[in-house]
């Protein structure tokens, strides 16, 4: 997941999620991203690992809203759940 975090030269900075080698176990970094949809993002990842080297890709999706955006965008249609237990201890 990304969170904003204002950067000193006042423009938004992004935090990333880390992500670990299906192999390995190792970090993995994301080396590029495509936008597919407005609610599905390819992300192209490379393990850090020098001895590994595997290159993989992932999907993300956007699968429903907790709270609804107070703009929202007609052309998005996302289900409207509020969070559980089991969403909010993971």
């Amino acid at each position: 997941m990304q969170s904003n975090k204002p950067a000193l030269n006042g423009k938004v900075r992004y935090t990333t999620r880390r992500y670990k080698c299906p192999h390995c176990g190792s970090c993995a970094k994301v080396r590029s991203s495509k936008e597919e949809s407005k609610l599905v993002t390819k992300r192209y990842l490379q393990c850090q690992n020098i001895e590994c080297g595997h290159t993989y890709a992932t999907m993300e999706e956007i699968v429903h809203t907790i709270t609804p955006s107070a703009m929202p965008d007609p052309s998005v249609n996302l289900e409207v759940r509020g969070i559980t237990t089991k969403t909010a201890n993971g």
